[in-house]
């Protein structure tokens, strides 16, 4: 039987995840796209299968719940050291956040603490790409600045061809990815229905709707609905929303998602 002592101590570790995302990993509102993605992905659908690199990661650890093998890397080692305190105790994590999680085996939870602009430099510059997915959710700008400083241009070389970018357009990352199709190519949009509930997106119908500036709504006559022409800005245009907020960007959208889904090229 673990003492008391120890059961405090896992409590006030995984206590800096429930702090700022609630005791339900299950709950979260991304952990059904990293779900879905594996469904969509038929190399992903084996037990837990793929490698994925969460840069910015804070402990987010939601996409362990469907991916066995996550390296989880931020710049930040929390207050008190409590993110480095957080990925040292695997038992404790997995034992409290990771019951309902899709696979059998234990989750391989990798904390590498550093600047995710030198991600490849971190991890000894791989030969080959190692991961299958990318994740940018809500991360800052890196200290590079600009486009080079979102997690779509730092660490692109370490996705496979044909690999994934699960990324939110919080900080400009999303519009980045899509200013980039040397890099990536859109594949899906992750948004709620008229009844709440989030699903994946793959139609040209749907993709199209996205990434429009709001200035390409137009107003008819009194009474009448708006008209849409649905052109995306340049990708120059695009990518000036690097680093910047909804409300401060420089290219607004008429729509927004929870979250994109591009495929590495």
């Amino acid at each position: 039987m673990a003492s008391k002592t120890a059961r405090h101590t896992d409590e006030a570790v995984v206590q800096v995840f429930t702090q700022q995302y609630g005791t339900d990993p299950a709950a979260d509102p991304y952990t059904r796209l990293f779900s879905l993605l594996s469904r969509h992905d038929p190399t992903l659908q084996e037990d837990g299968r793929g490698k994925v690199l969460y840069p910015g990661s804070f402990v987010h650890i939601v996409p362990s719940l469907t991916f066995r093998d996550v390296t989880y890397l931020d710049a930040w080692p929390g207050r008190k050291n409590a993110v480095v305190r957080f990925f040292d105790a695997p038992e404790a994590v997995t034992k409290a956040l990771l019951g309902a999680r899709e696979y059998d085996a234990q989750p391989k939870l990798s904390f590498i603490l550093g600047d995710y602009c030198n991600a490849s430099a971190l991890m000894g510059k791989p030969k080959e790409p190692p991961f299958d997915v990318l994740v940018s959710l809500s991360a800052s700008l890196g200290p590079s600045g600009g486009a080079a400083g979102c997690i779509s241009r730092a660490c692109a070389s370490l996705v496979r061809p044909r690999g994934w970018l699960v990324v939110n357009d919080d900080h400009g990352d999303a519009s980045v990815a899509m200013g980039s199709p040397d890099l990536w190519q859109l594949e899906g949009v992750y948004e709620q229905d008229d009844d709440g509930a989030a699903q994946l997106l793959t139609d040209a119908t749907a993709l199209d709707k996205h990434f429009i500036p709001s200035s390409c709504s137009t107003q008819k006559k009194a009474g009448e609905k708006a008209a849409k022409s649905y052109t995306r800005p340049s990708n120059e245009q695009l990518i000036s929303n690097a680093g910047y907020a909804y409300s401060k960007r420089p290219v607004k959208f008429d729509r927004k998602a929870l979250a994109f889904l591009f495929k590495r090229v």
